[in-house]
């Protein structure tokens, strides 16, 4: 598997660990875009913005999972505050 050279050695070690995760799923992208409905057959929706969120995530070297949400202002709100703190609690640790 190793082909020598620091770069081959960093790509060997890149694939192995791919393949032997420990930890869970990683976030490997995210789209997203803005919905408003212009008509419903319930009032309350009419002309409401929504934010429709996919996030790819890698499981494994060859497995990739899509997880869909569709969610109104507060939710997307609380889903930024919590991706901000979680992305804190991650910068704080020392490598």
């Amino acid at each position: 598997m190793m082909r020598g050279g620091s770069v081959d050695l960093l790509t060997d070690f890149r694939a192995f660990a791919c393949c032997v995760q420990i930890s869970g799923p990683c976030l490997a992208d995210v789209d997203w875009k803005v919905n408003l409905s212009l008509a419903s057959s319930s009032a309350s929706s009419l002309r409401k913005p929504s934010v429709q969120v996919a996030l790819y995530l890698e499981e494994s070297c060859a497995a990739r999972k899509e997880v869909v949400m569709e969610l109104d202002k507060a939710q997307l709100d609380l889903l930024i505050e919590s991706v901000s703190k979680l992305r804190q609690a991650t910068d704080s640790i020392p490598l």
